[in-house]
């Protein structure tokens, strides 16, 4: 076969050349060859070769292939090697006192304010809303049962250890069951009366000398013209150890017929006469609050004054029904009514503020004693990963800083 001077040249595989790039950019075809570079030498035994990653596969953080450079061994090649087993499966290192200040307010104001609003819902709103009361109650014990559990597992990986958790989860669950008695003792004594009162009868220029069945949904009465607290016979009748329980017949201008409404008070009079309850003294007031018994925390108070209005009714020959309705004599009445919803108020502020109380002595003694208790000094430490980093070792200001730029776990901290 004939050769022509147009035909391109194509060196064969084992002649070691390959077609040059253009040298000019006008150029259309590369009419020079170059070299190949030389192979590689054999490995040296007890040397790292390049691994071929298999199809499919992807590096990840925890291991990184380590490059370098080996003249001596590879000829200067790059190649790539798998890290220390240290890099690849980090361990776990405490951290003690991370964010002291941070961990002791969050066990100093998060249990006492669950704790508040349960006492505000049970103790204010649980006569028209028991609904809402209830499911406050469910919130916070789901809070306590989820710190529990946490404490018991493995705390919060990078924030909080199972101390923490543990200790919190106990403070809520206590203070739960505290302020669900705080709150019915609330209700019970001050919001129930209110309400009971807020949705009673008003009556207006009732006869003393009236039936007093016509008058038991009462809640408040005012007397007719000219009525009048007998304190000349009133009686003082004393429980055993306990308080001195007084009453007084209410009568009208003529001062005759049955008795049924009686002016009532506890430690106020003699034991005969003497009786100073109320705004007795006053002759203008006429207007009394009915008293009722529906503290099932407190002492009934209406069977002690029947006991003294039957001695008083023996001792001066008054008639009276087996169930009178006893007073709380005075001119003010919605003032009184409204001065249970303020007691209300304040019972439920104080105990607020006795929560607040009890867990900064929990905070304050668990801030003590981790100093030299390494159980209760594990509260405040963390469990982060270790990649072996030297500069995690240091102390200080600078080195804490530096750890927190470099440490993906410590700067979620």
């Amino acid at each position: 076969m004939a050769y022509h001077a147009d035909d391109a040249f194509l060196p064969s595989w084992g002649s070691g050349m390959r077609p040059r790039e253009p040298v000019d950019a006008n150029e259309e075809f590369s009419t020079g060859f170059e070299d190949y570079p030389p192979k590689p030498q054999k490995a040296v035994p007890g040397t790292e070769m390049d691994q071929l990653t298999p199809y499919g596969t992807m590096e990840d953080n925890f291991s990184p292939r380590v490059r370098y450079l080996d003249d001596k061994t590879n000829g200067g090649i790059m190649n790539e090697r798998m890290p220390s087993p240290e890099k690849v499966f980090p361990k776990l290192r405490r951290l003690d006192r991370v964010n002291v200040a941070e961990k002791s307010l969050f066990l100093l104001w998060w249990p006492a304010f669950l704790g508040s609003c349960i006492v505000a819902s049970f103790g204010l709103i649980y006569w028209q809303h028991s609904t809402a009361a209830h499911l406050v109650l469910l919130f916070v014990l789901a809070v306590a049962v989820l710190m529990l559990s946490m404490g018991i597992s493995n705390g919060f990986p990078g924030k909080a250890s199972r101390t923490f958790m543990a200790v919190n989860g106990c403070c809520v669950l206590f203070l739960a069951v505290v302020s669900v008695f705080l709150g019915v003792v609330c209700f019970q004594t001050y919001t129930k009366p209110y309400k009971i009162y807020s949705a009673s009868q008003f009556y207006q220029n009732v006869s003393p000398t009236a039936p007093v069945g016509a008058y038991r949904d009462a809640g408040s009465i005012d007397f007719a013209k000219g009525s009048r607290v007998d304190v000349d016979r009133s009686v003082g009748f004393k429980i055993y150890g306990g308080d001195l329980y007084c009453v007084a017949p209410i009568v009208g201008p003529d001062s005759n017929g049955p008795s049924g409404f009686w002016a009532a008070g506890m430690n106020c009079c003699n034991m005969r006469g003497g009786f100073k309850c109320g705004e007795a003294s006053k002759s203008e007031v006429r207007s009394g609050l009915v008293v009722i018994d529906e503290n099932r925390f407190g002492v009934d108070e209406i069977p002690e004054y029947t006991k003294a209005a039957k001695l008083a009714a023996a001792q001066f020959s008054l008639l009276m029904p087996a169930k009178p309705i006893f007073m709380r004599w005075t001119s003010g009445v919605s003032s009184l009514r409204d001065q249970y919803y303020q007691d209300a108020w304040t019972f439920v502020i104080s105990s607020a503020a006795g929560l607040f109380v009890f867990m900064l002595v929990i905070v304050v003694g668990i801030s003590t004693m981790a100093s030299y208790a390494p159980a209760v000094a594990s509260f405040y430490s963390v469990e982060v990963y270790d990649f072996g980093d030297a500069e995690q070792s240091k102390r200080g200001k600078r080195s804490k800083k530096a750890n927190r730029s470099t440490d993906p776990f410590l700067n979620n901290l």
